[in-house]
């Protein structure tokens, strides 16, 4: 009796096995790197992207793949992962770039949304700017991340999956400085360029100093040692100036409860755009989550049905 109670059990272990593994998305794993980065599979549903009411439909399976690039110095190289969706031919490319001390993970929700709906996402880290352990930040500013920005968008013109007349930049918080220097500079080489909870206030910390002598090799942001160049790098830039030259559409999103980013300044930052959507993100606070991280990818997506 006892003998059959372990076969009929081992049987019945074994038929649920087999039904976990045809109804669960397949997930394949493979280590490259010494971070143990790995690519990713996940199976998602039928192909082909339809759009209802303005929103894509996920339908694509996708994996997730390192991609390097080198800057145009021909030494240095911007790490970054790449949501690359199971689809025949060129596809269209987001490009996201993080917060100030955060990293490439920021924008893995993005990723994995667009890459099942048939849209590409890379995200990386800046070069000094991101808190990954290996930045020096006395060398960082908002225009050496928009350099590497704009290193990022020349390098991807040449990846063969990527459909180069549909490229649109996605920033977020300080993230969205360098995604407005480079696509103000770059307009006519991407398809549209989107803002999350825009981070800009920095500019107005920088104006503690009067004079561009007066600022030190090394001081103070909020806890973190920067270096010079950090103001001196923006010294007489005015992003709201240069923002009045971008003649594309662009997306403005900004939580209700962000604590860090008011409603009022995000606003004023798409008033300062020609052509803007600004949209307030329900129970949204700083760094979209939960339902609110829905909402935006929603907005993201319609917005994105419009402009790729």
């Amino acid at each position: 009796m006892q003998n059959w109670l372990r076969q009929t059990g081992a049987a019945i272990l074994v038929f649920l096995l087999f039904i976990s593994a045809c109804f669960h998305p397949h997930i394949t794993l493979a280590e490259s790197g010494e971070d143990g980065i790995y690519a990713e599979t996940t199976t998602i549903g039928m192909e082909g992207t339809q759009v209802e009411s303005g929103h894509l439909q996920a339908s694509y399976s996708w994996l997730t793949e390192c991609l390097d690039v080198l800057k145009r110095d021909g030494e240095t190289g911007i790490w970054g992962e790449v949501y690359l969706p199971d689809k025949d031919g060129p596809v269209p490319l987001i490009i996201f770039s993080h917060e100030f001390l955060q990293s490439h993970a920021s924008g893995a929700e993005y990723g994995k949304y667009f890459a099942a709906r048939g849209i590409a996402v890379y995200t990386f880290d800046f070069i000094n700017g991101a808190g990954n352990g290996r930045s020096d930040f006395t060398k960082v500013s908002g225009m050496t991340e928009a350099e590497d920005l704009e290193d990022v968008l020349v390098a991807s013109k040449e990846w063969d999956f990527v459909d180069t007349e549909k490229i649109v930049l996605i920033g977020a918080s300080f993230g969205c400085f360098p995604t407005a220097v480079c696509g103000i500079n770059h307009q006519a080489e991407i398809a549209g360029m989107i803002l999350l909870y825009p981070g800009l206030r920095f500019l107005e910390d920088i104006e503690r100093f009067d004079d561009i002598d007066d600022v030190p090799e090394t001081w103070d942001f909020h806890g973190i040692t920067l270096g010079r160049n950090y103001v001196t790098d923006l010294w007489g830039y005015d992003i709201y100036e240069e923002m009045a030259k971008y003649s594309g559409k662009v997306l403005v999103l900004n939580g209700d409860n962000d604590q860090a980013i008011s409603v009022e300044f995000a606003r004023n930052v798409a008033d300062s755009f020609p052509d803007a959507d600004f949209k307030v993100i329900a129970n949204g606070s700083y760094g979209f989550t939960g339902t609110a991280l829905e909402d935006a990818l929603e907005c993201i997506s319609e917005y994105l049905s419009h402009v790729i």
